[in-house]
């Protein structure tokens, strides 16, 4: 009946939810990995930051980027998967600098799964949303008490 329903259709959420999918559960750390990179403004600017977020500890990296090309974005991965080991599987969202060849390439180098999160679902890449929720409100506070992110981050 509402199927049919002229009126319901056109008052219908226009981004239906999706099913819910069972996440893998990973057997050791960094063999699945979530990334995100987000924008906190400071107050004489933008600051960029690309989030690792391991799922098996729900532990995070945060580095901050020059710039947002691919280069820039591979070589903070290179730098975190050189102390923790190259993960199984990468899940992003599908950001320009994670959806390219370059990346592409890089995942193949390197050897690692890229998975993308369904577009315009940021909770589908929850880990990594989580994550971000977490760091920005610590830059917000260590901005205010002009006090150290990294120390504030380390008593988190």
């Amino acid at each position: 009946m509402i199927q049919a329903c002229e009126i319901c259709s056109v008052a219908a959420r226009q981004q239906q939810r999706e099913p819910l999918i069972i996440p893998e559960i990973p057997h050791t750390p960094f063999e699945i990995i979530s990334m995100d990179v987000f924008e906190f403004p400071t107050k004489n600017k933008t600051k960029y930051f690309l989030i690792t977020v391991d799922h098996y500890s729900d532990f995070f990296e945060i580095d901050e980027l020059d710039n947002l090309s691919t280069t820039t974005t591979i070589n903070v991965c290179r730098k975190n998967f050189s102390r923790h080991g190259v993960p199984g599987k990468v899940i992003t969202d599908n950001g320009t600098n994670f959806m390219n060849s370059g990346f592409r390439k890089f995942a193949h180098k390197w050897e690692f799964n890229h998975q993308t999160s369904s577009p315009h679902h940021q909770q589908a890449n929850g880990k990594a949303e989580a994550a971000v929720k977490i760091a920005k409100h610590l830059l917000k506070k260590t901005l205010a008490t002009n006090s150290d992110f990294y120390k504030a981050l380390l008593i988190w």
